[in-house]
């Protein structure tokens, strides 16, 4: 139910997305807006969150619906690293989707990433599977100003 309301919001969200970049926008693909902010492992390791949205993010909870990636590793070992989310929760992380309703469901996905160098933006790549299709396409998300103290 979530993922087929994301699916629906898709077409809406790929109109939005005009030919000249907003500052937190993908390069292409279905959302439109991504931001990035330090976050803590499970562990209490250091961590990055993203999280790509149909509208404007914020703040670190988007308007639904939006995809949310924690990824267990610090932002400086990231340039250049491919990350799988397997959709159970895993050593890289997690990835999941958040749809019109209160929950949230784990998806598979990839996130394989640029240079990584905070504050500036970080780009890369990534493919999520929804409703048994791979969506896919290039990101561009801002840093937000947010550190969690981990440990």
């Amino acid at each position: 139910m979530i993922r087929h309301a994301l699916l629906l919001a898709i077409p809406a969200v790929l109109v939005g997305c005009g030919s000249v970049p907003a500052r937190d926008s993908l390069e292409s693909g279905p959302l439109s807006h991504a931001v990035a902010w330090r976050t803590c492992a499970p562990w209490d390791g250091p961590a990055v969150a993203l999280v790509f949205a149909g509208d404007s993010v914020a703040a670190e909870t988007p308007v639904r619906p939006y995809v949310e990636f924690r990824i267990d590793r610090s932002a400086e070992l990231l340039s250049g690293q491919r990350v799988q989310f397997d959709g159970s929760g895993s050593d890289s992380g997690s990835a999941i989707i958040c749809g019109a309703t209160e929950r949230c469901d784990p998806v598979k996905a990839e996130l394989e990433f640029d240079t990584v160098a905070p504050p500036a933006a970080v780009t890369g790549r990534y493919r999520v599977m929804l409703m048994g299709a791979w969506v896919q396409g290039a990101f561009r998300a801002r840093w937000l100003a947010r550190q969690e103290m981990c440990g």
